[in-house]
């Protein structure tokens, strides 16, 4: 062969049947692959090359024979050239697993790193075959987005400032004592306060997302899938967020596989509360709603809730609860609507003192299903019979708030978030948030409408802490007092109540007290804004105190863990947080002895013969419970989120921090002198707590180790004995409590990753 003819193999004949060097115009695009008869077949797939290839064309065909001979030689394949068919991609037999074809409008950032395409699940199938922690940062948008804000942010603060330096100029302009030196002096003072302030640092600028409570305004994850269903959203201010971030953490320094991190929802198995699937079934299709405990045992359950319970959430009329008792016709099925409700409410009474019982192990305790059973009849006597679609009552409304704390009990608590809701829809209804001026209720009934509505207020306030959900409930929307720190029992029908308050009489309803306007109107304070004065001890004592905490833990959550928080400075949620801790503290300071809080000798046991102990336990676990929420969004690795931080921001924010783990360890000291048995670890109150309060503190404690001790160095031993502490409580608990033994699988988990950053071991762990 030739050097001419090797030279053109292969290459296209040119065109013959045109005498001009431009290709012919085919109205039409001829298929890539066409196989003309004399081109070769395939050899690998002889039944594709048996095929007919056909040809579609566009427009009116050309008759020519020219025009013919062209497209015959347009559509051959050109000589020496193979037509390769088109890969088919394979079935798999599960079309769930086949891969969807298409962008997710969100990639996760190794894929946006590899320029690859990405699946868009948590984590993506690519992140999951890599082995590689699969996040889904900012994308351009979002970033310019906030780039923009920061942006504006300082447009704003620089113009304020220059309005305040162009004011400082025109006060010594026209200050006619100065002379001249003295102008230039105070000119060159500005000067020097401006170039303080220009090098200060960036936490002026710098949003709220730099704190640990970033990323509060999305979620991850799709919360309507069966793994996640049941444990829904959780919030920034939930202890089981904090575990999940401590998972989070030591999977990225350690590197350590953990059940908690890899897991694809994150947090449905970082999370401790009891869902549907971990209680035993009941057969509830041969209970009797009607049916009657024992006598005995009826009057046992109802004694321990006023015991154990009332005292702490006083959500039913104890005088008229107990008149309905003793006149009530056991047995009876023809029952009216409010006979019913009583009953539904009774038997959610019995369920509480179970729970509590089977926490306890108490000697004469039933059956460990009987709160079960119990439950379900007030169900089927509330809900089955339509009694909850009916106009709202009082005591539709308490019959709610028990089946809420019922919940609360069991660490049920996307059960009791529901019912706490419709408690508080109710209540909102019939006005209880507002001062209620009608002359035709008594001032007992009014009164015990007031310690309903806070006792829904506090069971609110209790389930935005452990889910970190927002609040259905504002401050400045309620206007009833507080409760007249008076012993309920002394109430007389009839009686009034308020006229004493207003001859001067000291109580504990801050908010009725009055004041003058300006113009002369007598004004009520709100309740949100309740003055701090000691109150003399009477059995609601307690119940005051633990609402005036509980409205500033609800301020805690409300304007440190919302979705707009993130869009505020750094600085302005600094000074939110003192202005919190200026209250608590004021709080604090003005109790009087009998509730004093501060137990400053952690080494020696308290004084048990005192018969406010335990109360004044429960009160400072409450206290340094909202003190670890409050310090929370400082417990984080600032490096990196901010180039220069000022000097008293940085001490904020490592003072804040030692708050925050002391708080935590000042919660395991109380705790450790009535740890020994798990009657002394309930017979604080409130009771149904005492797990949450474990479960924080030991996520606060776990966090820190995670950081490798960095905020408190010389502490890292002690803190890792607490949290071995708070791990072995939570085993002894497991015994009774489903909720404890999963917060004992968790922490136990975690204490083990932890452990080794801090350099040392858990041998000495079972």
């Amino acid at each position: 062969m030739s050097k001419q003819e090797k030279r053109s193999r292969g290459k296209r004949p040119r065109y013959e049947a045109t005498s001009s060097r431009e290709p012919p115009q085919v109205r039409g695009f001829p298929p890539i692959n066409y196989q003309s008869q004399s081109s070769p077949t395939f050899a690998g797939n002889p039944e594709q090359s048996q095929q007919p290839q056909r040809t579609a064309f566009h427009g009116q065909a050309q008759d020519s024979p020219g025009t013919q001979q062209q497209l015959s030689i347009a559509t051959q394949a050109p000589p020496g050239k193979v037509a390769i068919p088109a890969l088919k991609t394979p079935q798999s037999a599960d079309p769930q697993k086949n891969f969807k074809k298409g962008r997710t409008p969100h990639a996760c950032d190794y894929c946006r790193k590899a320029k690859a395409g990405c699946t868009g699940e948590q984590p993506c199938s690519r992140c999951r075959g890599a082995g590689v922690d699969c996040v889904y940062g900012d994308g351009k948008r979002v970033r310019d987005r906030k780039q923009m804000s920061k942006l504006s942010k300082e447009t704003d603060v620089l113009y304020q400032h220059n309005t305040e330096v162009t004011e400082a100029l025109r006060r010594i302009r026209l200050d006619t004592h100065l002379s001249t030196d003295d102008m230039r002096a105070a000119i060159d003072e500005q000067a020097s306060m401006e170039t303080e302030e220009q090098g200060d640092s960036d936490e002026s600028f710098a949003d709220a997302e730099v704190g640990s409570t970033g990323s509060l305004d999305v979620i991850n994850v799709d919360i309507d899938q069966d793994d996640n269903r049941a444990t829904g959203h959780i919030g920034k201010s939930s202890s089981v967020a904090w575990a999940k971030r401590t998972a989070e953490e030591c999977s990225q320094t350690s590197h350590q596989e953990t059940t908690l991190g890899r897991h694809d929802t994150g947090f449905t198995l970082a999370s401790y509360h009891t869902e549907d699937a971990d209680v035993e079934y009941v057969d509830t299709s041969n209970i009797d709603p009607y049916e009657w405990p024992e006598t005995k045992d009826a009057e046992r359950l109802i004694q321990s809730y006023f015991d154990h319970v009332h005292n702490t959430l006083p959500i039913v009329d104890k005088a008229v609860f107990m008149s309905k008792y003793h006149h009530f016709t056991k047995g009876s099925d023809n029952l009216g609507i409010e006979d019913s409700i009583w009953l539904a409410m009774a038997n959610s009474v019995f369920a509480i003192s179970s729970v509590y019982f089977d926490l306890t192990r108490d000697p004469d305790r039933g059956n460990h299903q009987d709160h079960l059973i119990y439950c379900a009849r007030a169900k089927m006597l509330f809900l089955d019979q339509g009694l909850l679609y009916q106009d709202a009552r009082i005591s539709t409304t308490s019959a709610l708030g028990l089946l809420c704390l019922y919940f609360i009990t069991t660490c049920r608590l996307n059960r009791a978030w529901t019912f706490c809701g419709l408690a508080i829809r109710y209540g909102l209804t019939l006005g209880l948030h507002v001062r209620s001026e009608a002359q035709d209720l008594s001032d007992v009934e009014k009164e015990h409408r007031v310690r309903l509505w806070w006792s829904l207020y506090s069971l609110e306030c209790s389930l935005n802490e452990l889910t970190g959900r927002p609040s259905c409930i504002s401050d400045r929307d309620i206007s009833t007092p507080l409760p007249l720190n008076m012993d309920e029992d002394d109430f007389q029908p009839g009686q009034s109540l308020y006229e004493k308050t207003k001859q001067g009489q000291q109580s504990g309803t801050s908010s009725r007290r009055t004041s003058k306007s300006p113009k002369g109107k007598s004004t009520h304070l709100l309740a949100y804004t309740f003055p701090v004065f000691p109150l003399p001890l009477t059995p609601s004592t307690y119940f005051i105190y633990r609402i005036q905490l509980g409205i500033l833990s609800h301020e805690i959550v409300t304007q440190l863990y919302c979705a707009a928080t993130i869009k505020e400075r750094w600085t302005d949620v600094q000074e939110t947080i003192r202005r919190i801790d200026r209250r608590l503290l004021s709080w604090r300071d003005k109790l009087t002895t009998d509730f004093d809080i501060t137990f400053e000798d952690t080494w020696t046991a308290p004084d048990w013969d005192d018969p406010n102990i335990l109360i004044r336990m429960g009160l400072a676990m409450q206290f340094f419970s909202s003190r670890m929420i409050l310090f929370r969004p400082c417990l984080c690795r600032f490096e990196g989120r901010m180039k220069n931080q000022s000097e008293n921001s940085l001490d904020f924010n490592q003072e804040a921090v030692e708050t925050c783990i002391r708080s935590a360890r000042k919660m395991i000291s109380l705790l450790s002198w009535s740890a020994s048995s798990p009657q002394k670890l309930y017979a604080i109150t409130p009771w149904w707590n005492t797990l949450h309060y474990i479960c924080e503190a030991l996520s606060v404690l776990m966090l820190e180790m995670a950081f490798k001790a960095t905020h408190l160095p010389n502490e890292a031993a002690y803190i890792l004995d607490d949290a071995k502490k708070g791990i072995n409580w939570l085993a002894m608990m497991a015994e009774q409590s489903v909720s404890a033994r999963k917060a004992w699988e968790i922490f136990d988990s975690l204490i083990r990753l932890v452990a080794p950053m801090i350099r040392w071991s858990v041998f000495d762990m079972p």
